[in-house]
């Protein structure tokens, strides 16, 4: 139905400064076909998901964001913060920290439980302080519970910092 290719180039013209985020809708408009635009990339972020092509997802992310539609996508991140097959995690987190609530500190909280390679380099410490700090400003009379209940994954610089 929808051309992704065509997606996937823009993003890499958008990326390499071929082209600006304003002058995305004029080349989107075309592939629309009849839909939204939010339609266009839930359909493109789905289809990212079931094929696991972890380019795909980043490149939902920047199309998404710099067409102001991150927040319609966001039940779509929520499940895909829990899986581990791409490298968009932190993202991810940062993005439900901005457009999300209380209803995604649940999903912040199993993430602690995720082992990702391409993090245990410095022990999950930036990952894991990205959710720590998203779920202190979306559920601030949460974050004690919740920092005390995760505190055995935290890294041991992490479980020295105060956070505010």
């Amino acid at each position: 139905m929808y051309n992704f290719n065509e997606l996937d180039t823009l993003t890499n013209r958008l990326l390499g400064d071929e082209i600006q985020p304003y002058h995305l809708p004029y080349y989107i408009e075309p592939l629309l076909e009849g839909s939204t635009l939010t339609d266009l990339l839930q359909a493109y972020l789905s289809d990212a998901i079931t094929h696991k092509n972890a380019d795909r997802i980043e490149a939902s992310i920047i199309l998404a964001a710099a067409l102001g539609q991150e927040k319609k996508l966001l039940p779509q991140y929520e499940n895909l913060l829990l899986t581990d097959w791409h490298h968009s995690h932190e993202d991810l987190v940062d993005i439900i920290e901005s457009y999300g609530n209380t209803s995604n500190v649940a999903t912040l909280q199993k993430a602690f439980s995720l082992s990702l390679p391409y993090m245990e380099y410095n022990h999950h410490y930036s990952f894991h302080r990205k959710l720590l700090y998203a779920i202190l400003k979306l559920a601030p009379q949460q974050f004690e519970q919740i920092r005390k209940a995760v505190q055995a994954k935290l890294s041991p610089k992490l479980k020295k910092e105060s956070f505010k």
